[in-house]
């Protein structure tokens, strides 16, 4: 596959600026298609792994309605 030259930079921001992206790296935690997590800096694999287990064990049904209702 050949990508014209800034293609990939072009969809960078295009993706940046629609999530808002104000700073390198910033990690984003979706469940179902739902953002639940959001944090501009780094994290270390202790932390990604505990993220990681926090963001399968929320009840993402039960947040939806909750927002619903909100």
């Amino acid at each position: 596959v050949v990508l014209p030259a800034g293609w990939l930079d072009g969809l960078a921001r295009d993706l940046a600026a629609a999530w808002d992206i104000q700073s390198i790296p910033t990690i984003m935690g979706f469940r179902r298609g739902h953002l639940v997590f959001r944090q501009a800096g780094l994290l270390n694999g202790k932390q990604v792994d505990s993220l990681i287990d926090q963001i399968k064990a929320l009840d993402i049904d039960a947040l939806v309605e909750e927002a619903k209702r909100a």
